[in-house]
């Protein structure tokens, strides 16, 4: 983890979100050279040619994006997108836009590179990314968070790792929030707490505010983990913040954790935050409280607050 550590004495100034062009193509970021403790590694993207397409064929898609507006081109994508890959006129789509349309070039391949995350497809990732820097184009940090997103979602720690580094030594795509926010929540998910706080803490020490988001990940990781002091720690220091959670699914965490512990006091305070339907079973978990505490008078009170 030294370069995380490294990461945290970072700023949030060096941010960008601009789309650059370059005039002269410069040569590609891969192959490139990954730092682990002591030992360096050659980690080397490798393309398939299953990926390559007649640019000169026929795409219903080219036609829908060329003529969709700039704002609609990510729902416009996320229509056709399909899970397939090899469907998929990755190439030639790219190929075209390039020419006759580079904006929506490169918000195709930052949602492309972003959808490929949600479904571990890193097959079609990587030559997305490559034909960014093929074109000259210089990838912003929503880019590369995308792509370091995907590569979480894969297991691909090491290479993750790496392109934060690549990020961090960039003048035109530094580290921002969500790349911190991928790296706590991959932790997270993984059940490894003390990884993801110390990630939470390079964000805060690379000028980052904390967001519902970090703290959600580590409140699941903590209730997964039944590190149920330091889950309520967190839950009540994000309230103490003003930052309320932006997913059901910590409420319902934090509420059944609760009714385990049977706090009826802690429950009232959680279900003022209720802003989402609540699922059946963390309902019947509540309810259950109220009955074994002696408090079905109360219920209605309870159903307002779930309704």
């Amino acid at each position: 983890m030294k370069s995380m550590a490294a990461a945290a004495g970072g700023g949030a100034a060096g941010s960008s979100s601009q789309i650059h062009f370059g005039g002269n193509r410069r040569p590609p970021l891969f192959p490139f050279y990954a730092a682990s403790h002591h030992s360096t590694r050659l980690l080397t993207i490798q393309h398939d040619s299953s990926l390559s397409y007649d640019s000169s064929a026929e795409i219903p898609l080219l036609q829908k994006l060329l003529k969709a507006p700039l704002s609609t081109i990510k729902s416009t994508l996320d229509s056709e997108f399909s899970s397939v890959a090899a469907e998929f006129p990755c190439a030639a789509l790219l190929s075209s836009l390039y020419t006759s349309a580079p904006q929506k070039a490169y918000l195709l391949c930052s949602r492309l590179i972003s959808l490929c995350g949600r479904i571990k497809n890193l097959h079609l990732a990587l030559p997305v990314f490559s034909s960014m820097e093929e074109q000259g184009i210089i990838p912003a940090s929503p880019v590369f968070n995308a792509l370091i997103s995907t590569r979480l979602s894969s297991g691909n720690l090491i290479t993750a790792l790496s392109l934060f580094e690549i990020m961090e030594g960039s003048e035109s795509y530094k580290p921002d929030e969500d790349t911190y926010n991928a790296f706590i929540s991959a932790y997270a998910s993984m059940g490894n707490k003390t990884a993801a706080e110390d990630w939470f803490k390079a964000k805060v020490e690379a000028g980052f505010h904390a967001d519902a988001r970090a703290y959600g990940s580590l409140v699941h990781c903590c209730i997964k983990l039944r590190a149920y002091e330091d889950a309520r720690r967190y839950f009540e220091e994000m309230l103490f913040e003003g930052i309320l959670p932006d997913e059901s699914s910590v409420i319902q965490d934090v509420l059944l954790m609760y009714c385990q512990q049977r706090n009826l006091q802690k429950v009232k305070e959680v279900l003022k935050f209720v802003r989402w339907r609540i699922d059946l079973n963390v309902c019947k978990k509540v309810v259950d409280l109220y009955q074994e505490l002696g408090l079905a008078g109360d219920l209605e009170e309870l159903v307002v607050a779930l309704s």
